[in-house]
């Protein structure tokens, strides 16, 4: 019986343990790839955007370019990311679930839709 007593102790003690929220460790993941690239709001349609914000699409999800290269790639540009796609050579990094920029290059085959 006591040893009974002492197992069950330390199967509760393990058992609240775990059932602790641990810190949740950050998701990373470097990125160095041909992606497909144009407006936000007018080709890739994503939900909440209601300016024409140029973005990338990696991994079917959709990511915003920081806002130094937005004012580049407008949609009056001669690049017109509003009324195509285009693929781009991309390098940086996402971290929870924010894309950080290092390096953006438009391919100069024309992109599909």
């Amino acid at each position: 019986m006591k040893y009974a007593l002492y197992i069950f102790l330390i199967s509760s003690i393990n058992l609240f343990l775990y059932a602790v929220d641990r810190p949740r460790m950050p998701r990373s993941m470097k990125i160095n790839m041909i992606v497909d690239t144009s407006c936000a709001k007018c080709q890739f349609k994503m939900k909440g955007t209601e300016e024409c914000f140029l973005a990338v699409e990696i991994n079917s999800e959709f990511y915003f370019i920081d806002n130094e290269m937005i004012n580049l790639f407008d949609g009056s540009s001669e690049n017109k990311f509003c009324k195509e796609t285009k693929k781009a050579h991309v390098k940086g990094e996402i971290f929870e679930d924010e894309f950080f920029l290092q390096s953006f290059i438009i391919k100069n085959h024309p992109g599909k839709k």
